[in-house]
């Protein structure tokens, strides 16, 4: 990048042909030697001056006028310390590169959300599942019940042939219809408790998510 200079002499000394473009900015750093080093645009002015600053650099900016690219964009002429002129080009070049991946870097896509069909409960991902009815239950509910068939086919043979009485095979049927009783009634609070916990590990799981 080429350009030129002129030293600034004191203010009360100095004609207006060493002077700096009025109504101009400074970053705060002091210079005694300018030198023009580029053009900016508005928009880019306060992001340099303040990345000269940071690095020690004095820089200036003045309008000059429109673009002559096309567009209605407004210029900035930047002047910069003749002894940082260096430091200067590369902090400008940073900032062209950085500038650069920022406009070229594509947005993310936003992620399509799922929707789930209505009237249906999500599936538990914990693994924990409901109780469902295997062979063995079923064939455990079909032993007992053929048992007590039999049961009650040998007590109303053993009456009809004398061989005990009503009131003790009234006796024996009850005590097997309460003993069914209670191994039903057990196997439903089991299967409560099992539901139970069941749901209260999904709960867990979906609270950990």
């Amino acid at each position: 990048m080429s350009g030129w200079s002129r030293r600034l002499y004191d203010q009360y000394q100095r004609t207006s042909e060493f002077r700096l473009p009025p109504s101009g900015r400074d970053n705060g750093v002091p210079a005694d030697t300018w030198v023009v080093l580029t053009d900016l645009a508005s928009t880019d002015v306060t992001e340099v001056l303040a990345l000269l600053a940071h690095s020690g650099v004095g820089g200036y900016a003045a309008r000059q006028g429109q673009s002559g690219n096309g567009d209605a964009a407004v210029t900035h002429r930047l002047w910069v310390d003749v002894a940082q002129r260096l430091r200067a080009e590369e902090v400008l070049m940073g900032f062209m590169r950085n500038h650069r991946s920022a406009e070229q870097m594509p947005l993310p896509k936003p992620k399509p959300r799922e929707r789930r069909p209505r009237g249906r409960r999500p599936e538990s991902r914990s693994g924990a599942t409901a109780p469902k009815i295997t062979r063995h239950s079923a064939a455990g509910w079909i032993g007992r019940y053929s048992l007590a068939g039999l049961l009650a086919i040998a007590l109303l043979l053993s009456v009809d042939r004398g061989t005990t009485t009503p009131l003790n095979c009234l006796l024996a049927f009850t005590t097997g219809a309460a003993l069914m009783a209670m191994g039903h009634i057990g196997t439903s609070v089991r299967t409560r408790l099992t539901n139970r916990a069941v749901a209260r590990r999904a709960e867990a799981h979906r609270r950990r998510r």
